[in-house]
């Protein structure tokens, strides 16, 4: 498995590459989500705001990286971090709006293009951020048509959408709601596990 510091080396190279050519800093993304789909985020069946950390493993093909994760939501905007297995070398990724950019731990950032290029070297897929709140609770995304679902309500096993297979396991009451201990994603040959050890709701 490759590590995190690899992972972080990934983005200051990119960053580096980016100065030394003389690229400008995109500020927008190219891969933004309409509007209307950013607004459908927020539903009644996912809190507006929301706090989860816990543990990720990313492997594609037979290499891969673990760490720490942070996710922050409020409403249609959030903020990644990504951290190593000690909590050191930390990443963000964050969305105000329809702006997206990835900030490394020296401060620099990239979006547009480039973030897109980071995200499918580093995931092997370009994140699926707008239907990841609503798949780390547990429901499909209503902003994308014909999901299968597996399981009911509180309790399901596996979600198939965009290409996507969201499998779950170990469901706790956290809060009065229930939330699952551990997510699974994949994609072709893309595996990204979540492991959920704290969450708070607003």
């Amino acid at each position: 498995m490759r590590g995190f510091m690899n992972f972080v080396a990934a983005l200051l190279a990119l960053l580096a590459m980016q100065q030394l050519t003389g690229c400008a800093l995109q500020q927008t993304t190219s891969r933004a989500a309409p509007e209307s789909a950013l607004a459908e985020i927020v539903a009644p069946s996912i809190p507006e705001r929301f706090l989860i950390s816990g543990g990720i493993g990313v492997l594609q093909d037979d290499e891969g990286w673990h760490g720490k994760m942070s996710w922050q939501q409020s409403q249609s905007d959030f903020s990644i971090k990504l951290m190593g297995p000690f909590g050191s070398e930390q990443a963000e990724l964050r969305k105000i709006a329809s702006n997206m950019e990835l900030r490394a731990p020296n401060g620099q950032s990239i979006s547009g293009p480039k973030l897109a290029l980071w995200e499918k070297k580093m995931f092997g897929e370009s994140l699926p951020v707008t239907a990841l709140p609503y798949w780390l609770h547990g429901y499909p995304y209503p902003g994308i048509k014909d999901a299968m679902v597996k399981g009911g309500k509180g309790a399901v096993k596996e979600i198939r959408q965009d290409g996507w297979r969201v499998d779950y396991s170990g469901w706790r009451k956290v809060g009065g709601r229930s939330m699952p201990e551990k997510i699974v994603l994949t994609k072709r040959k893309v595996r990204i596990k979540l492991v959920v050890n704290e969450y708070s709701a607003s």
